[in-house]
């Protein structure tokens, strides 16, 4: 049979069936692919078709008349599933911080702080009082919290008092970041301090946890104290106001973000 001058193969009946190839034109014709062959068909007023629309309509006098839709355009079929994607790999930060001490200072029960020098002594000499030497270091060292230290060291110099040997230090944790008015507090624990003769200088390397707590203001720490609860070896420690770099600290540091 020729409909609209295109010769198709059409079965008997009068009901055809066919996959829309687009939407209903504005001159109400909509082209329909009917067994392999792109036929133009007149469409119902009130059909609305898209691409892919399985559609049906009725021979009428060597035209078509598309009437209704079987069903939509299928839908497309769902995308295979799909391992999720792996996890970017953690950015790892590396840097170096220098803190030199806000304040040091020394203080004895008997008198309380020191006020005639900063220096940083240990132990007792006479009758005068077991020495707390201290090393403030304020807010500095939590502007690495969250970081792993990975490397500590310490500007230390031994000036005179005492005898002039080689003499090790004890050092302790300072649960307060500046001075207080009274007598300072020792965190729990202790670990041997610089070793030093009279003027030497060495950069002393720290404890690494230790750094750590300060950086991280574990059990309140803020700082460093020389305090041998016997009272000897009595040493003093350069501070701050006889020599610049004194106990200035330099920590190494990474970060996984």
């Amino acid at each position: 049979m020729d409909i609209n001058g295109v010769r198709v193969e059409l079965p008997p009946s009068l009901i055809v069936e066919g996959i829309a190839q687009g939407t209903v034109q504005a001159d109400k014709t909509v082209t329909v692919k009917i067994r392999g062959t792109n036929v133009v068909c007149r469409a119902d007023r009130a059909l609305v078709t898209a691409a892919g629309d399985r559609v049906y309509g009725l021979r009428s006098n060597q035209q078509i008349v598309i009437v209704g839709r079987l069903h939509t355009v299928a839908p497309e079929p769902p995308e295979e599933e799909q391992a999720p994607p792996p996890a970017p790999e953690p950015s790892v930060r590396t840097g170096k911080l220098t803190i030199a001490p806000v304040e040091t200072r020394s203080y004895r029960p008997n008198w309380g702080w020191r006020g005639d020098n900063d220096d940083v002594y240990q132990g007792e000499y006479g009758n005068n009082g077991n020495h707390k030497g201290c090393i403030f270091y304020g807010n500095k060292p939590r502007s690495l919290a969250g970081a792993e230290i990975t490397s500590a060291t310490m500007k230390v110099r031994r000036v005179a008092a005492g005898d002039y040997a080689n003499r090790t230090s004890v050092l302790r944790r300072l649960a307060h970041k500046t001075r207080p008015a009274g007598d300072p507090t020792l965190i729990s624990g202790e670990i041997n301090g610089p070793t030093l003769a009279v003027g030497e200088t060495d950069t002393y390397g720290l404890q690494i946890s230790w750094a750590q707590d300060l950086v991280d203001g574990a059990g309140g720490c803020g700082g460093f104290a020389l305090f041998d609860s016997d009272g000897a070896p009595y040493m003093r420690l350069a501070g701050r106001g006889a020599w610049s770099s004194a106990f200035v600290l330099t920590l190494e540091w990474r970060r996984v973000t």
